[in-house]
């Protein structure tokens, strides 16, 4: 693809520099491209819906995780376009209103290092948020990849997975071809950890494929948690024949054991003859979230792969090495971290056959 006119660098506002594109063709074609994938200004994807306020507390048992947005930003889509082999983001549509048009979204190249193999495969198409106050680029969901559109039928979890990949795989940090502009991923944590100060901007995100995320601005005037928005009661009501064997029954008395931190989910888990195999990991200072596994004979597994947030969060408590279940994932031809800090002992490297 050929630009007819010349790109110029500008700034946005912050301390970095973009290659703007000013060839109305070209932006056309791009936005045709993302729309093929039900993506982009041509689309009527959205990002988010608002929640209000007086919902909160359906939240509280649900299976999500969250992200305060980091202040003044605009959330768009980083594409990696086929056509011209750059990555390129585009600003989400501002929407004013029913009765005006909405204004036309920026596009600017990014220049940075990254694997040219997704050029070849079709692309990918990350969601994004630019804030530009602090020159910053927050990457936060993969939507698009291979060309195939992931939103709808991986978890979320699974693409998360597949951003942190693309971090320690197939980038590398160059501020210098950035132009001052700093890419990172997006600070995600448990719902439980969910703590909000009066004007923070949070995004709940679902953890189901095709769930968009909850977007809610903090309007109180003192700092905010889950319990602040108590469900309101219900009466439950009980037929008398089951209150009457409740009150005959006596509680069963369990001894505590020492379990990982998800065997209490899975209670056939502890036992030491259930076929479970268990690694030792240790922290690889090639990247975030990157463990080495290990064998009780001291021989390498291999690179684990880590799907769940609550798993990383866990691991993140042990710098140095933690005991480890593991299972085969076909998906990604590697161990896959199950559970962690487990009591069970290494296995030996003859057990791990797939």
């Amino acid at each position: 693809m050929s630009i007819q006119m010349p790109v110029k660098v500008q700034r946005w506002g912050g301390a970095f520099q973009v290659e703007n594109i000013s060839d109305p063709s070209v932006k056309q074609e791009l936005f045709g491209w993302m729309a093929n994938h039900e993506m982009g200004p041509q689309s009527q994807w959205r990002f988010s819906v608002s929640l209000d306020s007086k919902k909160m507390g359906v939240l509280r048992n649900a299976y999500m995780t969250c992200s305060k947005r980091p202040g003044p930003a605009r959330s768009g889509y980083l594409c990696f376009y086929p056509p011209m082999k750059v990555a390129i983001f585009v600003e989400d549509v501002e929407r004013r209103g029913q009765e005006q048009e909405p204004r036309p979204p920026r596009t600017a190249i990014l220049r940075m290092r990254h694997s040219p193999h997704v050029y070849a495969t079709g692309g990918a198409i990350f969601a994004a948020t630019l804030a530009i106050s602090d020159s910053t680029l927050w990457l936060e969901d993969v939507l698009m990849a291979q060309g195939k559109n992931i939103w709808m039928d991986h978890t979320f979890s699974r693409r998360w997975q597949l951003l942190q990949n693309w971090f320690t795989q197939d980038w590398s940090e160059d501020l210098a071809l950035q132009r001052g502009l700093a890419i990172k991923p997006r600070e995600i944590v448990p719902l439980e950890l969910f703590k909000s100060e009066a004007g923070d901007v949070w995004e709940f995100i679902p953890e189901e494929a095709q769930r968009r995320r909850f977007i809610w601005k903090d309007k109180r005037l003192q700092p905010v948690t889950l319990s602040s928005y108590p469900q309101k009661p219900q009466q439950i009501k009980q037929r008398p024949q089951y209150q009457q064997k409740v009150a005959k029954e006596e509680p069963v008395k369990v001894e505590p054991t020492k379990v990982g931190i998800l065997d209490t989910y899975f209670p056939s888990l502890p036992s030491a003859d259930d076929g479970s195999l268990i690694a030792l990991a240790k922290k690889d200072l090639s990247g975030p979230d990157v463990y080495t596994l290990w064998s009780s004979d001291g021989k390498q597994l291999g690179i684990a792969v880590i799907r769940k947030m609550v798993i990383s969060l866990e691991m993140r408590k042990h710098p140095e090495s933690v005991r480890v279940r593991v299972i085969w994932n076909s998906s990604f031809d590697r161990w896959e971290i199950t559970d962690v800090d487990v009591s069970a002992a290494t296995c030996a490297f003859s057990a791990f056959k797939h």
